[in-house]
């Protein structure tokens, strides 16, 4: 037998739900005390370290559903002095994102696993124990794993920057846009290696033509990066529609789509309707 001792309710719930949702050979008693505390005792005549791993598990998943957001909080408002809620909010949610070990490579964010330092601390605290009080450990789980969350802090605030600043930039552009005068009605983009411009009629716009139009334009309203001519060309030919047949979650469709907000539409590549080289029927 072993023996849990939560304080919160909320966690209780989601410990013996998942007890359950593993189908784990235990059998489950949960009862509370008249001091507010709940104890769960979990029976089993065949404990081995398959069980053991289940409880880490559950334990960890109790950390990271309520105990992982209020110190990541509490970190970000007295170590980064954050206070804004909706700005706090934002960097907990990229925190997550960082939990996950393939986002933290697209970002190019080089720290250890988060959930397997935690994992570690309570696979040690729970070994060859038969009594663990959840609410007495957590403490110790806060200090251990203290400079990897300020780690993971630190790398969504730099997300997070990035973000504010593409979002100025974005609306820096909208600005831009209000006032300008179309020079096409609508505009069609394929995406293939790079973004292909068509005319209404289907012909398509050169680049000797897209480099003329960019030389008369206020540079100072890029972003200055490298891989931005295509979003510059959808830009000096400000059209009153603009048809995007690729990937919307492809970073140059998505700014673009920002940018014209509704005047944008996003349609499969297979939707094209004129002829491209590349271009299947």
């Amino acid at each position: 037998m072993i023996r849990f001792f939560f304080i919160s309710r909320q966690e209780t719930i989601t410990f013996c739900d998942a007890i359950m949702r593993e189908g784990a050979k235990f059998e489950v008693q949960w009862k509370g005390d008249d001091k507010g505390g709940n104890q769960v005792s979990l029976f089993g005549s065949d404990w081995g370290e398959k069980e053991r791993d289940i409880l880490v598990n559950i334990l960890l998943e109790v950390v990271f559903k309520y105990r992982l957001p209020l110190w990541q909080k509490q970190l970000i408002m007295k170590k980064f002095y954050y206070q804004d809620e909706e700005e706090i909010n934002r960097i907990i949610e990229i925190c997550e994102w960082l939990n996950d070990s393939e986002q933290r490579k697209k970002l190019g964010v080089n720290l250890p696993s988060l959930e397997e330092s935690i994992k570690s601390f309570i696979r040690k605290r729970i070994q060859l124990k038969s009594v663990v009080n959840f609410n007495e450990i957590m403490p110790f789980c806060f200090q251990h794993a203290r400079s990897l969350l300020l780690n993971y802090i630190g790398a969504a605030l730099d997300e997070f920057k990035r973000e504010e600043e593409y979002l100025l930039w974005v609306d820096s552009l909208r600005h831009y846009m209000k006032d300008k005068h179309s020079k096409v009605e609508e505009l069609h983009l394929l995406q293939r290696q790079q973004i292909h411009f068509y005319r209404k009629d289907g012909s398509l716009l050169s680049k000797m033509e897209i480099k003329s139009l960019l030389k008369k334009e206020p540079i100072r309203i890029f972003s200055g990066e490298n891989d931005d001519y295509s979003i510059m060309a959808a830009l000096v030919y400000a059209p009153k529609k603009i048809y995007l047949y690729g990937d919307p979650s492809e970073p140059k469709i998505q700014t673009i789509i920002n940018i014209f907000q509704e005047k944008a539409v996003c349609k499969p590549v297979q939707a094209f309707p004129f002829h491209h080289p590349s271009h299947a029927h």
